[in-house]
């Protein structure tokens, strides 16, 4: 297995790759990974799923740094994962709403999910139950 995922140029001989040099790989995992491969990514995609859109509710219900929350919005939304509108409410106020290619990743959220209830956590209860992707019927 080892010497496939050095074939592939994951590792290639070279010693340890540097987090950012994961989306210039050939491979569609490191590129997948340069995306959402990050806790605090996969956990904003959470809250973004669970209809938070604010910066102030995320970062209220996450608990993360300012510029963290910031560093990754900014980089899910020049990634097309998030697109960031102004608020109904204030032109002022900015909101980020899932686009086609975030709400996509629903169903990976959803498997670690069921991954973590399955052989992690005794009665676990999953975060992301409450949201139904658009065009789907519960």
């Amino acid at each position: 297995m080892a010497a496939a995922v050095q074939r592939e140029g994951i590792d290639a001989g070279r010693g340890p790759m540097k987090w950012n040099a994961l989306a210039g790989q050939s491979s569609s995992l490191c590129k997948a990974l340069s995306v959402i491969g990050d806790r605090w990514t996969l956990l904003i995609l959470n809250q973004c799923f669970l209809k938070l859109r604010r910066y102030g509710e995320i970062q209220s219900s996450l608990g993360l740094s300012k510029p963290l929350l910031a560093a990754r919005l900014k980089k899910m939304v020049r990634l097309g994962v998030l697109k960031k509108v102004p608020s109904r409410e204030s032109a002022r106020v900015h909101e980020y709403l899932l686009t086609e290619k975030g709400r996509q990743l629903y169903p990976v959220l959803l498997a670690l999910v069921r991954w973590g209830n399955a052989l992690l956590i005794e009665d676990a209860r999953p975060s992301i139950r409450g949201h139904v992707p658009r065009g789907r019927r519960r």
